[in-house]
Parts: structure tokens; sequence; C-alpha cells
């Protein structure tokens, strides 16, 4: 059984192949950061990550020859989880 969403996998084999590779690559920390996050694709063509809804919503830019700081991407993922546990955002600035 496999975690990845058909159409997200269309979504990167579209893309550039140093894209594909940074996706796959963000895709496995993305999963290991927790097992409960599932993958998704909204407005029709655009991956997401979602637990318990929609995930507390962050953008990183990643260019060509980047290298993705592991432990602070897999930090950050765990407390967007944590808050999205905890009810999501709207709830905790409440």
């Amino acid at each position: 059984m496999t975690r990845a969403h058909p159409d997200v996998d269309a979504y990167i084999g579209r893309l550039p192949s140093w894209q594909q590779e940074i996706c796959r690559e963000l895709r496995e920390v993305i999963w290991a950061a927790d097992a409960e996050i599932e993958e998704t694709i909204k407005r029709s063509v655009q991956p997401y990550f979602v637990l318990n809804g929609n995930a507390t919503a962050r953008a990183i830019q990643v260019y060509e020859g980047d290298t993705v700081d592991v432990p602070a991407l897999t930090a950050m993922l765990r407390a967007i989880v944590a808050n999205n546990r905890a009810g999501g955002w709207r709830r905790l600035r409440a």
C-alpha cells in the first residue's frame, strides 16, 4: 500500500527533473514527520498535505541546487501537526 495520491504523482511527473527530485524528497520528509498526514489534490491541480482538515499553511521556496534543511522542515511540520490536532490556528488564536 502506498501513501502516494495518483494525481500528485501525475503533477510531479510533469515537472522538470530537478523539481521532481525535490518534490519526492519533500514528500518523504512530510510523511516521516507524521504517519497520519494525507496527500491530496485541491483546486483541481495543486498537491496538498492535510491532517484533521487543511494543514496550517506554510510556504517555503526551494530553488534548483538548494539543499533542504530536513531537521528544520521536520520541526516545522511537527509544529503544524500539533496545531492542527489542537483545533487549528483559528482555534489557537482565539
